[in-house]
């Protein structure tokens, strides 16, 4: 659709022209595609001559980098949270196992908190 945007241009090689700007816009996700390609607000509104590729790139960063932080913070957030996870030995997780089964026998023998003097 950017293409069809401009005035027919003189690229040097219009196919290869075509082709680095579609291998640049390949490497981003559809959403970033479909912003920096679109009339309204993207490229085509904004330069009146056919972007070169690294114009193309650049515009494609500029709507990259907030989605990079953002995937950067969820990262950093994940691995608090998982650093934040108390770790049990073998021998505590044998231990809590241990209790949880003495626990359930004594409910169902009747002996609980109501019940224990």
């Amino acid at each position: 659709m950017m293409f069809g945007c401009y005035r027919k241009q003189e690229a040097n090689d219009p196919e290869i022209y075509v082709a680095a700007v579609t291998a640049v816009l390949s490497e981003y996700p559809q959403p970033v595609i479909e912003t920096v390609t679109d009339p309204r607000s993207g490229l085509p509104s904004r330069l009146k001559w056919l972007p070169s590729v690294a114009e193309v790139r650049e515009e494609c960063e500029r709507y990259m980098w907030p989605l990079r932080f953002r995937e950067a913070e969820a990262k950093k957030l994940r691995e608090q949270r998982a650093d934040n996870t108390p770790k049990r030995t073998a021998g505590e997780t044998q231990r809590v196992g241990d209790g949880l089964k003495d626990l359930v026998e004594k409910l169902r023998a009747g002996i609980g908190p109501s019940t224990a003097s």
